[in-house]
């Protein structure tokens, strides 16, 4: 069994272009689901506003490129920016996005709770299975550890207070802000503009309840555009499928700056147009991100080498985990064999009840020490040769004929 990666990021691809590969949620059960009834039963997807990234456990013959193919052919959509990795390569790509750096802001939180979701998602939708919660929570303990001891991330490299930098430069102390959903970036929001008015939109008034004070304002979200008259920014992250704020329906009287930080876009990108309004939105915090690059560039570097060296770890047990299912097989073919010999000699030999329990103790401790010196093979030798006796052992077990 090995990893396979398939998918596009922020790297090579505009957030318009990203939209075409974007896993809404019914897209991640649909995709999913298709993927299993190909046989591959282990999927996990990562979709968010860089990324729509599918990890996959499959067979070891199994053509990455067909990966590629089942992608394409899902959203009919192709670029040669799509991403294909194995092994490996598909390993160290997930450590070093879970510690933040193939974000787009270096660095960031974001990306683990992101993961963290993915994987819950997906082991209660019964898409995950051994191999992949393993490598998971594998990556997810290391990207805790990473943070922890080099300290990478801070405040300032969150999405949301990239954001509010950008806004700084304009922003005044009497500014009123209108700020849509009730995510994480939208919290986050609330929390750096805390000095301002705030209107804060939701179509549930139970969601932002607790956030609402003689600042902050709850907006229902049919009543969005009566205020735009009332605010001077405009801060969006929700997770709507469509726009929720349309050009042709914001009448707007003033100048207004639009901070769209959702995936897809929240904000009408034709309002670009309109001289009264300033649209900032994730391509252009990239921008913005990719100053603060240098500033991290040393502790990154040192990052990047410890993924190399967790990359060969995981690796390493994942291999030890196929001698796993190898060994538990043998154990069991050795104590099939104990078994029989047993059956075969009371019939044959006048023995007690206690005669008999210590021959049971004896050949199963006898057979089973047959199973010394291939396990220690297996574990301890050289990879080539570790598969050569893991092939060996199947062969000489009929272990290959039942897996069929």
């Amino acid at each position: 069994m090995k990893l396979i990666l398939v998918g596009i990021n922020h790297t090579n691809l505009t957030l318009d272009q990203r939209q075409s590969f974007y896993f809404r949620e019914s897209d991640k059960l649909a995709f999913s689901t298709q993927l299993s009834i190909l046989s591959i039963d282990q999927v996990l997807i990562l979709s968010t506003c860089n990324r729509s990234e599918v990890y996959m456990i499959v067979k070891d013959d199994f053509d990455p490129n067909q990966a590629k193919k089942l992608f394409v052919d899902y959203f009919h959509h192709d670029s040669d920016s799509i991403i294909v990795a194995q092994k490996k390569e598909a390993l160290t790509h997930l450590l070093q996005v879970a510690c933040g750096l193939q974000s787009m802001v270096v660095g960031e939180d974001q990306i683990l709770h992101q993961i963290k979701d993915a994987l819950s998602w997906t082991m209660e939708q019964g898409f995950t299975g051994k191999e992949l919660n393993y490598i998971f929570q594998n990556v997810i303990g290391f990207s805790k550890r990473m943070r922890h001891t080099y300290a990478l991330s801070s405040q300032a490299l969150s999405v949301s207070y990239i954001g509010y930098l950008y806004l700084l430069d304009t922003l005044k102390s009497t500014d009123t802000i209108m700020i849509l959903g009730s995510g994480e970036m939208s919290k986050l929001m609330l929390k750096y503009l805390v000095n301002h008015k705030i209107y804060l939109v939701n179509r549930t008034y139970e969601k932002v309840k607790d956030y609402l004070n003689d600042k902050v304002r709850y907006i229902p979200f049919d009543q969005r555009y009566n205020y735009l008259d009332q605010v001077n920014v405009v801060v969006s992250a929700t997770s709507s499928p469509h726009l929720v704020i349309e050009k042709q329906k914001a009448k707007l009287t003033h100048s207004i700056t639009f901070l769209d930080l959702a995936m897809p876009r929240d904000i009408d990108l034709k309002l670009k147009d309109d001289p009264l309004v300033t649209l900032i939105d994730m391509d252009n915090l990239e921008e913005i991100s990719k100053k603060h690059l240098e500033k991290r560039k040393e502790i990154a570097i040192t990052i990047q080498e410890e993924c190399e060296k967790e990359t060969d770890r995981i690796n390493h047990e994942m291999e030890l985990m196929k001698h796993d299912e190898v060994i538990s097989k043998m154990q069991q073919n050795y104590l099939d064999l104990s078994k029989s010999t047993y059956d075969l000699l009371i019939h044959k030999l006048d023995l007690n009840n206690r005669e008999k329990y210590i021959l049971k103790k004896v050949l199963d401790t006898q057979f089973l020490r047959l199973m010394k010196e291939p396990i220690y093979l297996m574990r301890n030798s050289e990879e080539d040769k570790q598969k050569s006796y893991n092939d060996l052992m199947q062969d000489i077990l009929n272990l290959k004929e039942e897996d069929e």
